[in-house]
């Protein structure tokens, strides 16, 4: 791939564009995540007092964040109707 000087020197923004795009797609896969822990998982104020729990409260939430995902991907969900 060419250096970014040369795309933006040469006139052809379109690489640029399209690698920012991705660059968006891929920040809201991430964002999206830890909005889930945030509001779901109750990882905007910590629990826990001490490093050791706190990191134990995070990957507990992040365990819980993939099980919800694998349920949806899998069908494992109930219907509430």
């Amino acid at each position: 791939m060419e250096a970014p000087e040369k795309l933006l020197d040469g006139g052809n923004e379109q690489p640029v564009i399209a690698c920012y795009a991705q660059s968006l797609k891929k920040r809201k896969l991430v964002e999206e995540i830890f909005g889930w822990a945030k509001t779901v998982g109750g990882l905007r104020k910590a629990r826990f007092i001490g490093l050791a729990k706190v990191k134990a409260q995070t990957v507990f939430t992040l365990v819980a964040y993939n099980l919800t995902r694998m349920a949806t991907i899998f069908g494992w969900r109930l219907n509430s109707a």
